[in-house]
């Protein structure tokens, strides 16, 4: 027990800044050198895994995953090599998770198709892929990703997959959702089988949603509603949890919802938490607009609604995009505004609960912090994400140069990194500054932004460390882990982390109370003083009273146990 929790973070770093990778520098194993990066996702041992490629001897270029998930940098998967669990070699990799177990999950193609990829039950095997037997119908996979992969993969190893199957004898193709419950991909729903619904006669029908599945195995996902022509035909959407094989109606079309007199026309993706709670976005009847619900505080409640007061403004909101939830049940989301003084300087922001209520975090206009110059937008509909500590991160335009924000677990906003600044990439010591040209940063990119319950991927770990991917200005790139944002150990707000925090932890006095995630932070910053500033402050190796505390602690559950 003691070995987990020193391995647990091998890979946590003493500084604000940690290189990952670089390009022009040696891959793993000598293997050639790293040419470029995807966008990095991250796990909360602070371990990072990309798509990448390489070049051996100067010329001819490798796509490939590498991942920091056993516990130093590997290649997990090469196109040229043999795709698991078929004939056929990667041709290239796509979007992939990394989940806190440190195995990999991700999209990837073959002369067969696309398939899903997984280290969920072990050593690499594959999920699903285009043209093979689709489990428990009579047909096989047309697509398993309907041509937008997002890799969704939980802590245990399990996944979810919206797939397209081709049945002889059904003209129709019929959309399903499988899931990986026992090791092996089994049916949750599929369009024409019959929905347990209050109505008799219905059944499920096109389309769903991208599926998503948190922690204990249990997924959340929106599906098409129809019955028998005689009794109306289609009968709209619904949005359902999957929870230990019961399927249960979390809301649906057609009916009312808390909040609101009037009915709701359809719903987008929902998400999920670790709690089982869902959260997602609807659009009203009659011309009524949009709203976000949340079951965050345990019931179905409404979060904000177009032409309801934007809190932290005096306008009101016109347009809400899609929220993420926290494992504590707050959501978050981008939202649009009018009203007096509203203009196309300041008509967007982005808004989170904290402390039981809605708060704004930024909004086009305001100073950006760590900078002269206001926000002028937010850079993707999916922004912002948010971990279990409440902490929100986002992309956003400031000065005409792009940025990564994040807030502390205070609430306070800071400047992660930005265009047009300088980052040391030496080694050994010796300086090697580079200008940022360009960023990106998960919540840029196309893959839909994560609270870290849903099984998405995630930028921001729940320890609130970032990974991100930096183009410079000589046309390298490198893909880094900023720890600004990050929580410290002193859980008594001493200004020291001692042994008198390791108690506040085992009394549950610290963020996340008894967290694998907060004794983490404890055991990296342990012997810091937290009145320094975060540039000066330098993080010892745990000491020999990190390993006596925690042998204690750990041997006293043993003989609990």
């Amino acid at each position: 027990m003691l070995f987990f929790a020193t391995a647990f973070c091998s890979l946590c770093s003493a500084a604000e800044l940690r290189k990952v990778a670089l390009s022009g520098e040696l891959v793993p194993g000598n293997s050639g050198v790293f040419a470029g990066f995807g966008v990095p996702v991250l796990n909360d041992a602070g371990q990072v895994a990309f798509v990448g490629t390489r070049i051996v001897n100067g010329f001819g270029t490798f796509n490939g995953i590498w991942s920091e998930g056993n516990g130093s940098m590997a290649l997990v998967a090469e196109a040229g090599s043999l795709a698991p669990g078929t004939t056929q070699n990667f041709l290239s990799f796509q979007r992939l998770a990394l989940n806190d177990a440190g195995q990999t999950h991700f999209c990837g193609s073959t002369a067969d198709g696309i398939g899903i990829w997984s280290e969920g039950n072990g050593p690499l095997s594959l999920v699903a892929i285009e043209g093979h037997a689709a489990p428990n119908t009579s047909g096989v996979f047309w697509s398993v990703a309907n041509g937008f992969p997002i890799p969704v993969f939980n802590d245990t190893g399990q996944t979810t997959i919206i797939g397209t199957v081709i049945t002889p004898g059904i003209p129709d193709n019929q959309q399903g959702i499988w899931a990986t419950k026992s090791g092996t991909l089994a049916l949750v729903a599929l369009a024409g089988d019959a929905a347990p619904t209050n109505s008799p006669g219905e059944f499920f029908a096109n389309p769903f949603s991208n599926p998503v599945i948190n922690s204990e195995g249990h997924l959340a996902f929106l599906g098409g509603l129809t019955g028998p022509p005689e009794v109306g035909g289609n009968f709209g959407t619904a949005v359902w949890l999957e929870a230990d094989g019961i399927l249960t109606e979390v809301a649906r079309t057609g009916v009312s919802i808390p909040g609101t007199t009037h009915t709701v026309l359809g719903f987008d993706n929902p998400v999920i938490n670790d709690l089982g709670r869902t959260a997602f976005r609807g659009h009203l009847n009659g011309n009524a607009g949009w709203g976000v619900w949340s079951e965050g505080s345990g019931n179905l409640d409404l979060v904000a609604r177009t032409g309801d007061e934007a809190p932290g403004t005096t306008a009101s909101f016109s347009t809400l995009h899609l929220p993420v939830l926290s494992n504590t049940g707050e959501t978050a989301f981008q939202g649009a505004l009018f009203g007096p003084g509203v203009d196309q300087n300041n008509s967007s922001g982005i808004w989170a609960e904290r402390d039981g209520s809605l708060a704004l975090v930024a909004r086009a206009g305001d100073i950006a912090p760590g900078t002269n110059a206001p926000f002028s937008y937010f850079t993707n509909e999916n922004n912002p994400v948010i971990n279990a500590l409440g902490q929100v991160a986002f992309t956003a335009r400031a000065g005409g140069a792009d940025g990564i924000w994040a807030q502390d677990s205070s609430g306070v906003l800071s400047l992660i990194a930005l265009e047009g600044d300088t980052i040391d990439v030496g080694n050994g010591g010796n300086p090697d500054l580079r200008t940022i040209a360009h960023l990106d940063f998960i919540s840029n990119s196309l893959v839909m932004n994560s609270g870290n319950g849903d099984g998405r991927p995630s930028g921001l770990n729940d320890l609130g460390q970032l990974a991100f991917r930096a183009m410079f200005t000589d046309s390298t790139s490198g893909i880094f882990v900023s720890s600004e944002a990050a929580v410290n150990g002193d859980f008594n707000n001493s200004g020291m982390v001692d042994g008198a925090d390791f108690l506040a932890w085992q009394r549950g006095e610290s963020p996340i109370p008894l967290s694998i995630s907060d004794l983490v932070i404890w055991e990296n910053s342990y012997g810091s003083s937290t009145l320094l500033s975060a540039v000066s402050t330098t993080v010892p190796e745990p000491s020999s009273h990190v390993v006596i505390l925690l042998g204690c602690f750990f041997a006293a559950i043993y003989w609990r146990t």
